[in-house]
């Protein structure tokens, strides 16, 4: 699934969740209600609600996801961050959630 949105480090930790293809506004805004009062703060979401940008202090990310997020130097390209154990998705966003970006890692592109 591609979008247009990129993900950015901000103060704190930006968090992007890719919506299932056919989503609607209401789910959406159930993401977005369940973030919230999570503690992240909704930076952006787009017109065809396939994306959320969300982001929060790494506290809340680490207790959200049930994983511990570490500094990962990548040479060239500075310091991004990842989790350093496997994340899980709360069992209240699974449903409306196809994936999570927890990092801001640089990969290589084809």
């Amino acid at each position: 699934m591609k979008s247009s949105a990129s993900l950015t480090r901000r103060c704190g930790f930006a968090i992007l969740f890719v919506m299932p293809f056919g989503v609607l506004w209401l789910e959406e805004q159930t993401v977005v209600g369940i973030l919230r009062s999570a503690g992240f703060t909704i930076v952006q979401t787009f017109a065809d609600h396939l994306v959320v940008d969300a982001q929060a202090p790494s506290s809340v990310v680490e207790q959200f996801f049930a994983t511990q997020l570490h500094n990962v130097f990548q040479g060239a390209y500075g310091t991004h961050y990842a989790p350093s154990t496997a994340f899980v998705v709360p069992a209240s966003l699974a449903h409306y959630v196809a994936g999570v970006t927890l990092d801001t890692l640089v990969s290589a592109q084809p």
